[in-house]
């Protein structure tokens, strides 16, 4: 949504093994996007605010998150255009931000997202959405077929596990047990 607005494009763009261009948001971008969705629910800060605001980060993408500092007042994001690392709230009341607060957070809400619930371990599922539908174990990415794969690479169960150590003994069984039944010969 914001790359299609013109608000905060990804910095990272690829082209896949058709030469079709995909991309990818990188941690910093992350960040940005985090910032501008605060700006966005909290503050109701109109889109083109955002794209003058976006534009202006995107000039200090480099820079060290804890020197970029900016305000809110009202509907208007301010921040420091002469580099003296103090947005200009010229008076007004205003709520001072600190783009190192917003990665701190990003970062733990980012390993949050690796969390499983307890109901997923051991268990395929699948999402229209995800992996173009194919079976995967509930929680993760990581496609049923991957770890039949490396089992038939001669890869055991300790040896997936010290690849993907946030898989469980459950989940490799799960996966093989899926695998299996849907490599089992039909009945004539």
């Amino acid at each position: 949504m914001w790359d299609a607005a013109g608000v905060f494009p990804p910095s990272v763009d690829r082209e896949d093994d058709r030469g079709r261009p995909y991309y990818i948001y990188s941690f910093r971008d992350v960040v940005g996007l985090s910032i501008l969705a605060r700006l966005r629910q909290e503050h109701g800060i109109a889109p083109a605010e955002l794209r003058r605001f976006g534009a202006w980060r995107t000039q200090r993408y480099r820079e060290p998150w804890s020197s970029i500092r900016f305000a809110v007042s009202g509907k208007r994001v301010m921040f420091d255009e002469s580099g003296a690392g103090v947005p200009p709230c010229r008076g007004e009341p205003c709520r001072e931000y600190d783009t190192l607060d917003f990665a701190r957070q990003t970062a733990i809400d980012t390993h949050r997202l690796a969390e499983r619930l307890p109901e997923e371990i051991g268990t395929v599922t699948r999402s229209r959405y995800v992996a173009f539908g194919k079976p995967m174990l509930a929680g993760t990415r990581i496609l049923t077929t991957t770890i039949w794969n490396l089992t038939q690479a001669g890869y055991d169960t300790n040896a997936i596990l010290e690849r993907y150590p946030y898989l469980s003994p459950d989940d490799v069984e799960a996966a093989l047990e899926f695998e299996a039944r849907g490599r089992e010969a039909p009945v004539a």
